[in-house]
């Protein structure tokens, strides 16, 4: 009587839960943007730890399979990484009904970051600012984390890999070695992190002499799960088609990320002013690379029609990030559906 009485109280909480979810943008958001971003982010994943064994699973009537290389996703919904950068919650985001999860960018040491304050929100615009700067766990413990997450969570859940910033760009290629060996029996894919505007002189390794000599490691390494490569959106259309060509041609790298977030000299922008920028990238790449090399498309997807445009532009899959702090989880069913 008394484990019914609990599973009921559980099951009353979760249901609680979920409705504060579906009214978010009426009364739960303008509550929690009255708050420093970076605490608010917190404070959820706070409470999403207490529920997130709890929380029943999303119930789609899904019968299609969406190809992300080797990968078979149930619906082509992601979330990017920066979210759940140390794979805390990883069993609640599962539950929001995505069809892959990304972790990270994690580092092959733990770094702190750079200084508070570094996210901001720019409402107006519907976007994010951040300049977090690749802040992490290191590897070790993310990775016994992940370990402990997929004996529970049944979607790919991807690893957004990044050298830590006092690695010189001559040592680069070794923090990524690192971590490429420490996740390949765990991670279901790779996205090598070459073009966040956060870690000084990463967005210079978007070239090709660095990327073919990565390449060609990844290679040696046979890496057996899927490794995208995660590029920004203001590459020269030489830079854009000389990477492309490494994919398309020499086959270094299973597929694109498009994109990461719009670089300034306070730091990514990300949210609606991304959505012109990212959706350029995609076309210009896909008119490059063969139908069979997957892209995940990412950047200021808010809406069905948003996400339809991207499959339609030849995206294998979307991610979101900044659409779920303005709309919501609530976002990620309306999408499916």
């Amino acid at each position: 009587m008394q484990n019914s009485r609990r599973v009921g109280g559980i099951a009353l909480k979760c249901e609680v839960f979920l409705k504060t979810f579906s009214v978010y943008k009426k009364i739960v958001r303008p509550i929690l943007f009255c708050f420093d971003s970076e605490k608010v982010h917190r404070f959820v994943f706070w409470l999403l730890k207490i529920f997130q064994n709890k929380l029943p699973k999303a119930s789609l009537q899904i019968t299609k399979q969406y190809p992300l290389g080797r990968i078979l996703l149930k619906n082509p919904i992601g979330l990017a990484a920066g979210f759940d950068k140390n794979a805390e919650i990883l069993p609640a985001l599962e539950s929001f009904g995505f069809g892959f999860l990304e972790i990270g960018t994690v580092t092959p040491r733990p770094q702190p970051g750079n200084p508070k304050p570094r996210l901001f929100r720019i409402a107006d615009k519907e976007a994010l600012l951040n300049r977090m700067g690749f802040n992490n766990d290191g590897a070790d413990e993310i990775l016994a984390r992940l370990k402990a997450a997929k004996t529970k969570v049944r979607i790919p859940i991807g690893v957004n890999i990044g050298k830590n910033k006092d690695t010189p760009d001559s040592s680069a290629k070794e923090d990524y070695r690192v971590l490429l060996e420490k996740f390949a029996q765990t991670a279901d894919y790779f996205v090598v992190n070459v073009s966040s505007p956060n870690t000084p002189g990463l967005r210079d390794l978007q070239n090709k002499n660095f990327l073919e000599s990565l390449g060609l490691l990844i290679q040696q390494m046979r890496i057996s799960p899927e490794v995208f490569l995660k590029l920004g959106p203001d590459l020269s259309k030489e830079t854009l088609e000389d990477i492309c060509t490494l994919c398309k041609d020499q086959k270094f790298f299973s597929g694109l990320v498009l994109t990461n977030t719009i670089p300034t000299d306070l730091g990514g922008i990300s949210g609606k002013p991304l959505y012109g920028p990212s959706l350029h990238t995609l076309k210009a790449a896909r008119k490059i690379l063969d139908k069979n090399i997957p892209i995940i498309s990412v950047g200021g997807i808010f809406s069905k029609e948003d996400v339809q445009e991207r499959l339609n532009e030849g995206a294998s899959a979307v991610q979101i990030y900044s659409s779920l702090i303005y709309e919501g989880p609530e976002l990620v069913r309306d999408l499916i559906r």
